[in-house]
């Protein structure tokens, strides 16, 4: 698959990848997953803020967390 982007892209892929010794796909790869996971991390954040701002539904969160929270104290060993 080919995949076009501008020459200022492409310089700073190379001069990563010939400072890090990496292929250029390789410093791609890394770049993709970089972004998803902060988008990740963006719209967890979002929800969240959007959770707390329902008092009543960040109330039940809160509550559900002290549960599960309750459960790893139970005394039983986990291998």
């Amino acid at each position: 698959m080919n995949v076009s982007i501008s020459e200022k892209s492409h310089r700073i892929i190379r001069q990563i990848s010939e400072t890090e010794g990496l292929a250029l796909s390789e410093v791609l790869d890394e770049a993709v997953e970089s972004y998803r996971r902060q988008k990740f991390l963006s719209q967890t954040n979002q929800a969240f803020q959007k959770l707390k701002e329902d008092e009543n539904a960040w109330r039940e969160e809160l509550a559900e967390r002290e549960l599960w929270a309750q459960t790893s104290a139970d005394g039983i060993e986990r291998e």
